[in-house]
């Protein structure tokens, strides 16, 4: 479970996973939080406490576990990991105490510095990283296999080893950076072609004057296309069985993204480059590189040395490409008549092609985007996905401008307890109580309260029963200790204001809208339609909210006021043909004009719905421009629960990310069809400048 949850720890009981120590078994009702052991230990009447660490301990076989580590992946002590605040009583680990600082603050974990409890923080700007090293090695494979038994064996592997000076220059030209390495190219055949290719690639070098060795291709980045689907694999299965390495892997399903062995990065160019290895020297303007044909079928141990006529057109597999693919081949083939085929001689230049492609193009693609955006997608990315997004970060976010919506809410000091404020908008139903929910909760001096009348001055605190020790909920535990204070008795909570229940902010996560009209046509035309480039449309002309928003819970406006999410109960018109508002129900997102029959999926062709409203509403969190579309469309807001109205927005947001990219797409795609004299391709660009704004 921890590897599925992307986490070094796991907890079974809460079914979650956690980083660090002090995030989860500090807190966890399932565990010890003073010794961390597994289970929580049962106090024996006595406390006992630690000079070295200052922690208080249940009992003695508490303390006696918290002088052992707490886990077997460490040899690091309880004692030597964790330390207590003498002046705040705080439980934290010994590298968090270095910067902990009493009176309410804390250092935030996204911008590093010290903040108060109620800090608001914000998505960071990416800086550029410094290189570590002067040479950036870059290493291009790719296997070819034989396949004869079912089962793909490697008996061919060519590899790039190139620099980030040389990485586009033709392999066969002399690198004065990394020349000191050897040949740039190597080459690896039979069947022995995995072992010796993975003895290439980890092998190590001796330093002068008897250091220890080290890797040769240290913190170099490995690259194949399509690593995750079929190289990688024979990689990872090499490492992990006949190597002893465990490698950290980054996976999508049974797919490799990443995957990091000593000090090698292995990545995949489809994850950047996702389309075929053929089309890339048209994409990058290397005109002069061309992918072949191999009849992949004749690759079995008998032909290995043959030399003859072309194989039959079957061995090259041609019903497994494209129209236009497949008419390319046959013209190719027709071609090679009565031509002298050497199976070692074009099994090589197949291969020595397909990684030469690959290396120059993927040299072109890191050249481009560094110079463009500043971030090297090998380095800092391990998808194109990733790479965008650290580019708008570093190169066009503005500071302070997307908010992190805190893991605890708009309070990250404090969680407060829902049966509180059930209890404060009872009390409160003739007053005017501000609370949690209601315009937050107010601090006088240091303390923080419950809920607070204005009018009046008058203070209102809730104590739950649990951790303040209610003697009429818990008369026969008065003089235990309490489990999370083991300072205090629940006598003792009894008297004080402690911790408060979670209360999680609505989410609206939930994608668009793709499917056919009809699912069955018998007649007529069937028509596909589609709107080119809508979301960079919409990131570039579109409004996006600007910094933390106003959580509204009462006194509700007319929605159409807010902009942001609106978590609400809405009744669906009846016989519109497109609904707007999705709603998820049964593990399916729908987009339902009745909740009952939503749930209920009736499979009766012939089925009419004849629901009331109170069957047919249904309650969700939308984004509030979303929600003004469907009230245009007959939709009706029957309840509202909660608002996160952002005041600031932008149409800025995007626009310089979008017109870089924009700019690029243009000129590679160059003039129209219908643009062929100066004149209209002069036309043509002054009508792009004025609707885009750029050139």
């Amino acid at each position: 479970m921890p590897g599925v949850q992307g986490c070094p720890y796991y907890c079974h009981d809460c079914d979650v996973g956690y980083r660090n120590i002090e995030d989860h078994r500090t807190a966890c009702p399932y565990r010890c939080s003073f010794c961390l052991a597994d289970t929580p230990c049962a106090p024996d009447g006595t406390f006992v406490h630690c000079s070295e660490c200052k922690g208080f301990f249940k009992s003695m076989a508490c303390y006696q576990r918290h002088l052992k580590p707490y886990s077997d992946k460490t040899d690091v002590a309880v004692c030597q990991l964790m330390d207590r605040c003498e002046q705040c009583n705080t439980w934290m680990t010994k590298k968090l105490m270095e910067r902990h600082q009493c009176g309410g603050q804390k250092q935030c974990r996204i911008c590093k510095q010290q903040v108060d409890q109620d800090h608001q923080c914000y998505v960071q700007i990416k800086p550029v990283q410094k290189r570590k090293k002067s040479l950036q090695l870059y290493i291009y494979f790719d296997f070819e296999c034989s396949q004869e038994n079912g089962i793909h064996v490697p008996n061919l592997c060519v590899a790039h080893r190139v620099c980030q000076h040389c990485d586009r220059l033709p392999i066969d030209e002399p690198c004065t950076h990394c020349q000191a390495l050897g040949p740039r190219r190597h080459v690896f055949r039979g069947p022995h072609t995995l072992k010796e290719f993975m003895d290439w690639l980890f092998q190590t070098q001796s330093h002068p004057g008897g250091q220890a060795s080290c890797l040769l291709h240290q913190e170099a980045i490995v690259i194949a296309h399509n690593f995750k689907g079929y190289d990688g694999q024979f990689i990872l299965n090499h490492l992990v069985h006949t190597a002893c390495i465990t490698p950290t892997v980054i996976m999508n399903g049974t797919k490799i993204l990443s995957m990091q062995a000593l000090d090698l990065k292995f990545l995949d160019s489809y994850n950047y480059l996702p389309f075929a290895l053929s089309k890339m020297p048209s994409a990058f303007g290397l005109t002069e590189l061309k992918k072949g044909y191999f009849p992949h079928f004749f690759n079995t141990e008998q032909n290995q040395n043959y030399v003859g006529p072309y194989p039959p057109a079957s061995f090259y597999n041609p019903d497994d490409m494209t129209t236009a693919g497949r008419t390319a081949f046959y013209t190719w083939y027709q071609q090679q008549q009565g031509k002298l085929f050497n199976f070692q001689e074009e099994f090589l230049a197949y291969c020595v092609s397909d990684v030469d492609i690959l290396q120059r193009c993927c040299a072109q693609f890191r050249t481009t985007i560094k110079t463009l955006v500043q971030v090297d997608p090998f380095q800092e990315a391990i998808t194109f996905a990733s790479t965008a997004n650290l580019a708008y970060r570093r190169s066009f976010m503005p500071p302070q401008s997307i908010a992190i919506i805190p893991n605890l809410g708009y309070d990250p000091a404090r969680q407060f307890s829902l049966k509180a404020c059930r209890w404060l908008a009872w009390v409160g139903r003739d007053k005017r109580i501000r609370h949690a929910l209601n315009g937050g909760e107010i601090k006088i001096g240091p303390y923080t309260v419950d809920g607070f009348e204005e009018e009046t001055r008058t203070v209102y605190e809730f104590y739950g029963c649990y951790w303040h020790g209610c003697p009429a909920c818990y008369p026969e535990l008065g003089t235990e200790t309490h489990p999370h204070r083991v300072d205090c008795t629940y006598q003792t909570l009894y008297e004080q204001t402690q911790r408060r229940e979670s209360f999680e902010s609505p989410g609206s996560s939930l994608r668009g809208r793709t499917n056919a009209t009809r699912l069955y046509c018998c007649e007529g035309d069937m028509r596909y339609v589609d709107v080119c480039s809508l979301y960079p449309y919409v990131l570039k002309y579109k409004p996006f909210p600007i910094g933390h928003p106003e959580i509204i819970t009462e006194n509700f406006e007319d929605v159409r006021s807010y902009f942001g999410l609106v978590q609400c109960r809405v009744v669906p018109p009846r016989g519109l043909f497109h609904p707007v508002l999705p709603y998820r129900t049964g593990g399916k997102l729908l987009f339902p004009l009745c909740r009952t029959c939503a749930e209920e999926r009736p499979v009766d062709p012939h089925y009419r719905c004849t629901h009331e409203n109170s069957q047919r509403r249904f309650t969700g969190t939308w984004v509030s421009t979303e929600l003004h579309k469907a009230l245009d469309c007959g939709y009706q807001i029957d309840k509202v629960y909660e608002v996160w109205h952002f005041p600031g927005h932008s149409s800025d947001l995007f626009r310089r990310y979008i017109d870089t990219f924009l700019k690029i797409k243009q000129e590679a795609s160059g003039f129209p069809p219908d643009c062929q004299t100066e004149d209209q391709k002069q036309s043509y660009l002054e009508d792009i400048f004025r609707r885009e704004r750029s050139c």
